[in-house]
């Protein structure tokens, strides 16, 4: 059996993977500590830790921490997956909303799309947890790069 400290480098060659935002749970944050029986066995949570519900049906403990890092209250929003609709036709085509937009707006600004667009690109933004401005700093910065090719 292979063993690995905490900070040791993965082995191989990793890819990186980015959390699917379309999956909701149910939790609940448990005011003192408690233990779970979970798919692994017994595990415990502290105080504050938060008890949920997998997509499986399965209860699990989330590290409070983690939670906050992880997680966003769903709200009344409407459904992620109607939400990102956008976004999931992106990755079903193997493309990426982000870097694929922003061709597309070279020698634009927020002031020249529609409103479809615009919609697009707010949706785009919240899925990656990134700002409009970030977007159209990236379209100047494109736009830059493409002007100096053609020099």
């Amino acid at each position: 059996m292979m063993k690995y400290e905490t900070y040791d480098e993965l082995p191989g060659d990793p890819k990186e993977y980015r959390k699917k935002a379309t999956a909701t749970i149910r939790a609940v944050q448990i005011p003192e500590g408690f233990s779970v029986k979970t798919m692994e066995g017994w595990v415990e949570g502290k105080h504050g830790d938060w008890l949920a519900r997998g997509i499986d049906g399965e209860l699990y403990p989330i590290n409070k921490e983690v939670f906050a890092r992880t997680y966003d209250e769903a709200g009344d929003d409407p459904p992620l997956p109607e939400r990102f609709e956008c976004i999931r036709a992106f990755i079903l085509l193997g493309r990426d909303p982000w870097k694929d937009l922003i061709p597309e707006l070279i020698g634009s600004g927020p002031d020249d799309i529609n409103e479809e667009m615009d919609n697009t690109i707010k949706v785009v933004c919240e899925f990656y947890r990134r700002t409009e401005q970030d977007f159209w700093d990236e379209v100047k910065e494109a736009e830059l790069d493409q002007k100096e090719r053609w020099r």
